[in-house]
């Protein structure tokens, strides 16, 4: 019969329970406190290590993504980052910055100020994230918020371009054109082939007869990039709009035997030879 139905304890013989409790004591598969508690910790140690590798690859994905303008691989890769619990500040700042920027192009703006805001916690300091929340504020629009960010980005680096460009866009909302052009000059100042302020400055420059400043920054842009076939298409336009029509043929025949043939550039010839016959006849 067994233990439970005789109701009596079995007992082993002293020695054999010494013996056998010893064995326990010393057997493989029971670890020592200490040894457990220093494997917990090592264990502690090296899976955050694991975890940011795992959240590095990942970004790295995420970041890729985003720059070959594919904006909702790249928002679910960013998404995954931030539902990770990682607590590396750095990539998290960048994922939330970025995250905005996708929902800003999507015309979300209520999520990306609510992912702007997260990385505004972790680094206020960024100027690049201020023009950015500038940049939200003029969409909405909110040109005194706008405004606020902007100095603030110049406030934190005065070498940063688009700060300067927002700034300029919100004084032309506001009508101080000169001074909205004065901060354009200003971007162009630190980056001379900033497209954007480039283009604005050809807008406004042509709209405002300020043909001599446009000119001359064209032509610094392209002492930079003589190769970029746009912007001396549109300095060919502005300097036939501008009446400096000598210069303007020069600089197209010299482009193109520079660099061979460009159908746009021979039509803005056709129609500058028009223009230059007219006038000889005119004034004859």
């Amino acid at each position: 019969m067994s233990e439970l139905e005789t109701g009596h304890k079995i007992r082993f013989p002293i020695k054999e329970r010494i013996k056998s409790s010893e064995e326990t004591k010393n057997s493989c598969y029971v670890v020592n406190k200490d040894v457990r508690q220093q494997k917990l910790k090592e264990f502690d140690n090296e899976t955050p290590e694991i975890v940011e590798s795992y959240i590095l690859e990942l970004f790295n994905k995420a970041n890729q993504a985003y720059k070959q303008g594919l904006d909702s691989l790249a928002h679910k890769l960013y998404l995954q980052i931030a539902a990770s619990g990682s607590y590396n500040s750095e990539i998290l700042f960048v994922t939330y910055k970025n995250l905005g920027n996708i929902l800003v192009r999507s015309a979300d703006l209520d999520g990306a100020e609510e992912f702007y805001n997260k990385a505004y916690t972790l680094n206020p300091d960024s100027d690049v994230l201020l023009v950015n929340l500038g940049t939200l504020e003029m969409q909405k629009p909110n040109l005194e918020k706008a405004l606020e960010r902007y100095r603030m980005a110049v406030d934190v680096n005065s070498s940063n371009p688009r700060a300067w460009i927002g700034l300029a866009l919100v004084h032309r909302e506001f009508g101080d054109l000169e001074l909205s052009w004065g901060n354009l000059e200003k971007s162009l100042d630190i980056d001379p082939c900033d497209e954007t302020a480039i283009e604005l400055m050809v807008e406004w420059g042509v709209k405002e007869s300020k043909f001599e400043a446009l000119i001359k920054r064209l032509e610094a842009f392209l002492l930079i990039n003589s190769k970029n076939s746009s912007i001396a298409e549109t300095y060919a336009r502005v300097l036939i709009v501008g009446g400096r029509l000598e210069k303007a043929r020069f600089f197209i025949q010299n482009y193109i035997k520079t660099e061979g043939e460009n159908p746009v550039m021979e039509k803005i010839m056709a129609v500058l030879q028009s223009s230059m016959s007219k006038t000889e006849s005119a004034l004859a």
